[in-house]
């Protein structure tokens, strides 16, 4: 019998795949906490340069000489009237002063305790290798995503989920007590090609431990573990205020997901690609055990693992709409990632609380998951390219507060973080969409190679959202908006590009890449193909919709780290 059948008669969802979810969603949370936690670590609190002379320093005045020599000592910076970050007055040879570099310096720790640039001196003329921490971590990413996808289907789902994990804890243990910033690099990069193996490999299993019909809960399970680690960074990194300590915080819990090793099963479809069937059958007979089912004596045969004809990426040449609506997936999801890794790892620039402002941010996930449940109802292409224009036109809008609003007050602040956690809950929703959208329109044999692309054009759109921010960060006319307005227009951009996609609500996968290329080609006469703008197909029966969950949500392992 075929395995989903199998999957039936030991149940599509039993108290067996309940517990291994339950146990593979845990890790998730810690997963989240790595990638995000670097908007804690990273913060650098307002700071001015040490009189040379004053070794026992302090960003607050300790009494009036304290503050007469500072006075002497660093200059008035002419822009916001604050003591000058980066230089001293130096006293020559001749008796006269001059402005030099320093390079000691004192932080307000009035908020955090101690970050890593501080710790590391990473301000003035070395203030741009905060941010190559991150790209260094993203980079990691996208090199782990391909590097863990390859093992998992070599070596197994199990194996690779357990060394990521040792990985993650292992290489966040050593950050925490990094000696220098090139430590910290280093070890801030193995974090990342752990990262995304934790949230792939459970995906998989997961999917390929349940029925057809359930694999929609399956798939968005690991979602929302991820979405609630997110906001539980947010007490975490409130009552730890030292960069070190929150780093152990947040790698520690991997060393105990070890135990998982003993306690959730290998893939059986892996096992059984692989030949194994001894132990396939063995943890399939188990969950029926467990989910007290019985199954025949004999469960396996040719029809078990249906085998697909090969088909080379290089046959696209041949449809070129199917070739261009790859490219298009390419470049939306290169967008999505950019602007949401860029919103989502940079909080810190909105005016206001810190803790709150990420809250917030964290907190729009969970909205724009919950619109996986009914995303069959309102269809794929209209409500995703809303999503983009939506968080587009709100991260655009930032410079009208910009350079209308009066800056410093109440209003102006709520009014720049609204518009940016409107443009984090846009970005999100067509996150979550395009999760399921990418692969309904690939066909069948090459769908896991187009999500792939998909996925790896997103990981590098990833690692450029830091870069963005870097270098438009801070403007005289108009503030921290140029990363925003960037976004925005990449955002509008892709908006309107998901827009030559088909939409695929109620309809057949295409099943080859003719079928593929001729979705949401006018029908001719004669023609029984429906008419594209009430959905893009050229078949009119509705599928199953187990099939539609299953394509859906296996190509979700393709993607996020995350």
């Amino acid at each position: 019998m075929k395995f989903d059948e199998i999957l039936e008669h030991i149940g599509e969802f039993g108290r067996s795949q309940a517990w291994i979810l339950c146990l593979l969603c845990i890790p998730q949370i810690s997963c989240a906490w790595q990638i995000v936690v670097v908007v804690f670590l990273q913060e650098t609190p307002d700071h001015r340069c040490s009189p040379p002379a004053l070794l026992n320093d302090t960003f607050l005045f300790q009494n009036p000489w304290h503050e007469a020599l500072v006075n002497q000592t660093i200059p008035i910076n002419d822009k916001d009237g604050g003591y000058d970050k980066c230089s001293y007055y130096r006293q020559t040879d001749d008796g006269n002063t001059t402005e030099a570099e320093c390079d000691t310096w004192v932080y307000d720790t009035s908020v955090f305790s101690k970050t890593f640039p501080m710790d590391f001196q990473l301000v003035c003329k070395d203030s741009s290798k905060v941010r190559s921490i991150q790209v260094i971590f993203l980079s990691a990413v996208l090199v782990g995503s391909i590097i863990g996808g390859i093992l998992a289907d070599y070596c197994g789902r199990k194996p690779v989920f357990i060394v990521a994990c040792l990985l993650h804890g292992s290489a966040g243990v050593a950050a925490a007590f990094s000696p220098n910033y090139t430590a910290f690099a280093t070890f801030r990069f193995l974090v990342g090609l752990a990262s995304p193996n934790i949230f792939a490999s459970a995906m998989v299993l997961a999917l390929e431990l349940v029925g057809p019909s359930r694999r929609m809960v399956a798939g968005l399970a690991p979602e929302f573990a991820w979405c609630t680690g997110l906001v539980l960074l947010t007490p975490l990194a409130y009552l730890i205020r030292d960069w070190r300590y929150l780093q152990l915080a947040v790698s520690v819990p991997s060393f105990l997901y070890i135990s998982l090793w003993w306690l959730i099963p290998e893939s059986p479809r892996w096992l059984l690609i692989r030949g194994h069937t001894e132990r396939a059958e063995k943890i399939l007979r188990w969950a029926a055990k467990v989910n007290k089912k019985t199954l025949p004596a004999n469960i396996f045969d040719e029809k078990t693992l249906e085998k697909t004809e090969y088909v080379s990426p290089l046959e696209m040449r041949k449809t070129p709409r199917l070739l261009l609506r790859t490219l298009i997936g390419m470049f939306v999801f290169f967008v999505i990632a950019l602007v949401w890794y860029g919103l989502a790892l940079n909080p810190g620039t909105l005016a206001g609380d810190l803790f709150v402002n990420y809250f917030l941010m964290a907190i729009t996930e969970y909205p724009a998951y919950c619109i996986c449940f009914v995303i069959n109802k309102l269809g794929r292409r209209w409500p995703h390219a809303i999503s983009m224009m939506v968080a587009g036109v709100a991260m655009i809008s930032t410079i009208f507060v910009e350079l209308y609003a009066q800056k410093g007050i109440l209003s102006t602040d709520v009014a720049q973080t609204s518009l940016f956690m409107l443009g984090k809950t846009g970005i999100t929703t067509a996150f979550a969409i395009f999760f399921m959208w990418s692969g309904e329109f690939s066909p069948t044999p090459l769908r896991n190679f187009v999500v792939g692309m998909c996925n790896v054009s997103g990981r590098v759109g990833a690692v450029f959202a830091p870069l963005i921010v870097e270098a438009f960060e801070k403007n005289a006319q108009l503030g921290n908006t140029i990363p925003w307005i960037i976004f925005g227009v990449m955002a509008l951009l892709a908006g309107i590009s998901s827009l030559f996609l088909p939409e695929t609500r109620n309809k057949q996968l295409p099943e080859t890449l003719m079928d593929a290329n001729d979705v949401g080609v006018k029908p001719t006469s004669g023609s029984s193909l429906p008419d594209p703008a009430h959905g893009i197909s050229l078949m009119t029966e509705q599928p199953p919709g187990d099939l539609k969950d299953e394509i859906m949500l296996q190509d979700k392992t393709n993607s996020k780290a995350i």
